[in-house]
């Protein structure tokens, strides 16, 4: 992934690492197969491999649970040095204090020479981040993960060895650590690719396309093809969960239903959700996002707001009403939802206005801030798609029945950045029906359906440039498309 350098916006409220063991709220291991043993020998890819696991699970941080490694052979506490102790696969759960030990591990005397699968150690203030990368290592920025705290858990920050804070502590307060059992890494096989799933619906199906990450397009697949007949499609969206895309769509009979592209092509049929997670009437809109390894839905139905998850199990949740938890926004018409940092973020378009809300790890929803107070006048908005990139929110909304197209950030701080126009990247004079906003490789990229029946695609890089829209050939695509929705993958 790539990110663009920046210091932390809001110091993090950290818990320092358990000085006793307390083995509660044990979780049930994962099977998996590791190539090192326990307090063994271990290579950095290993490390870092078991440090994305925990990432992709979103491992909930606590001071007394445990959970499994990826081997689902050993458990380690859910704390910033349980973390490190389970990514080094050492044969207990150290502390911050314990992993300071030369039996354990060896001070590096200058922090550059940090390489994947390092740790930097705050034992003064009783936090441990793990190395993953450098950005710019003549500037000194990188990338860590860390079991962050309660409101966060697991997250991947970017910080600077030289200056600012690193996790919300002072960087001058970490020493670099390296495990002494780490090993140089077998010869490289191939990095997975980062794709961008595309998907555009007509009013008769729903259709399928992939970009590489060396720019070029497949072309698209009737996905009702693969999937079985769901008849004339009003809405549709995607999430990758993993390697798979999961795909949601509704049909000629008011019903939502999901399948699943898997990352060897094939299909799972489309399935009714309404039929495991509970029956919605009169649904026009509908948006997907992965958190860890379950899959969140909210769907737009008479005008509200529901929500639902898939678990990594398969099965679904009952729906839940947003409006009973955020309070009501007004009519809603079109959704969209993003993680960032673990939390689910909603942008809702309602009369003359967007609206946003945070649904948090514990499943506690905040009320609903009006976008427009904080970034300025969009216009009368029509559409709205957001992409959770590097711990910020992107926001791309299309107002004024589709001639005005404008994007913002919201902060992990909370504030937002002024709605700027996109008319320099997509051109002046279009008219957008859909827009559809997703993180592929730690950038965003965004998908456009215009009046005419055109898809543009661009980019927005870590810098903050665009660039310019590109229009797509639709080649398999029968019909005019309506919409868009789009995720990224491995």
């Amino acid at each position: 992934m790539s990110a663009l350098a920046k210091s932390t916006r809001r110091a993090l409220v950290l818990f320092p690492a358990l000085s006793a063991v307390a083995l509660t709220g044990l979780v049930l291991p994962q099977q998996a197969t590791a190539a090192s043993t326990q307090g063994g020998d271990i290579s950095r890819t290993e490390v870092i491999s078991r440090a994305k696991n925990w990432y992709d699970r979103n491992v909930q941080y606590s001071q007394t649970s445990y959970t499994s490694d990826v081997d689902g052979d050993h458990t380690y506490r859910q704390d910033c040095s349980g973390f490190v102790s389970m990514a080094w696969h050492l044969t207990s759960s150290r502390t911050t204090s314990t992993l300071d030990d030369s039996a354990v591990s060896t001070t590096l005397s200058d922090k550059r020479d940090l390489l994947p699968g390092d740790a930097l150690d705050d034992v003064s203030d009783g936090h441990v981040v793990l190395f993953v990368k450098w950005i710019d290592k003549t500037a000194g920025t990188f990338k860590f993960y860390q079991e962050a705290n309660p409101d966060i858990d697991m997250a991947y920050g970017t910080a600077d060895i030289d200056s600012g804070n690193i996790a919300g502590l002072p960087y001058y307060n970490y020493k670099a650590l390296r495990y002494n059992n780490i090993t140089a890494d077998a010869p490289a096989t191939p990095a997975a690719s980062w794709k961008l799933q595309t998907l555009v619906n007509t009013s008769s199906s729903v259709y399928h396309a992939i970009r590489k990450d060396d720019g070029s397009w497949t072309t698209f697949g009737n996905v009702e093809g693969q999937t079985g007949s769901i008849g004339n499609v009003r809405a549709v969206a995607d999430a990758a969960v993993s390697d798979d895309t999961h795909v949601l769509a509704v049909g000629t009979d008011d019903t939502l239903y999901h399948a699943i592209r898997y990352d060897n092509g094939d299909w799972s049929p489309f399935r009714s959700v309404e039929h495991v997670a509970g029956q919605l009437t009169n649904i026009t809109d509908i948006s997907a996002v992965s958190i860890g390894t379950e899959l969140h839905v909210v769907a737009v139905s008479n005008g509200k707001l529901y929500h639902t998850i898939r678990h990594e199990d398969g099965s679904w949740q009952d729906w839940g009403s947003v409006y009973s938890q955020t309070g009501d926004a007004g009519v809603a018409s079109q959704v969209s939802i993003a993680s960032v940092g673990g939390a689910l973020q909603v942008a809702v378009v309602v009369p003359g206005t967007v609206r946003h809300a945070i649904r948090s790890s514990d499943g506690t929803w905040s009320s609903w801030g009006n976008v427009e107070g904080k970034a300025g006048d969009s216009g009368t908005p029509t559409d709205v798609s957001v992409a959770g990139v590097d711990g910020e929110l992107q926001m791309i909304v299309i107002s004024n029945s589709g001639a005005k197209q404008v994007h913002t950030i919201r902060h992990s701080d909370g504030t937002w950045d002024t709605f700027n126009s996109l008319s320099g990247v997509l051109g002046s004079g279009l008219t957008i029906n859909s827009v559809g906003a997703a993180r592929v490789d730690g950038e965003l990229q965004a998908t456009f359906v215009t009046d005419d029946g055109k898809l543009l695609h661009t980019i927005r890089h870590s810098s903050g440039s665009w660039d310019d829209a590109n229009s797509k050939a639709l080649t398999g695509v029968s019909g005019t498309i309506l919409g868009t929705s789009v995720t990224g993958s491995l």
